[in-house]
């Protein structure tokens, strides 16, 4: 298993320790990958926009 993330890899690291994850952070910085599976632009959440 896999996560993405849009953060700087060095972010993602310190997260990865932190929480103990048993799993690889990748880093998506300019969104390529999110936007390739719809996952990246402005949503609503709770009536508004995030």
């Amino acid at each position: 298993m896999l996560g993405i993330s849009t953060d700087k890899p060095e972010k993602l690291s310190r997260f990865a320790e932190k929480e103990l994850l048993n799993f690889t952070l990748l880093s998506d910085e300019n969104h390529q990958v999110c936007e390739q599976f719809g996952v990246w632009g402005e949503k609503s959440f709770m009536g508004k926009n995030v």
